[in-house]
């Protein structure tokens, strides 16, 4: 009984770990889609180049991390 006690524990400290990750994640696309300005068509416009910012060197950096992280834990158990 204890053991699914344990599981069921795990299982909801997962999902709300998933539903604040998506959570943020939805926050800060909004961030972005708001930083592009109002539309105007009575005049065509130039084209602009669209704003990068620091959420995708955030993606960047966290996905290098993430891949070092998993090379490090690989190289570890081979080793053992």
């Amino acid at each position: 009984m204890q053991h699914m006690q344990r599981i069921i524990g795990r299982m909801a400290t997962t999902v709300a770990t998933t539903v604040a990750t998506v959570i943020a994640v939805l926050l800060m696309a909004t961030t972005n889609v708001q930083a592009q300005g109002p539309d105007t068509f009575d005049e065509p416009t130039p084209a602009q180049d669209v704003p990068i910012d620091g959420g995708v060197s955030l993606l960047l950096a966290g996905t290098a991390a993430y891949g070092i992280k998993k090379l490090r834990r690989k190289k570890a158990s081979t080793l053992r």
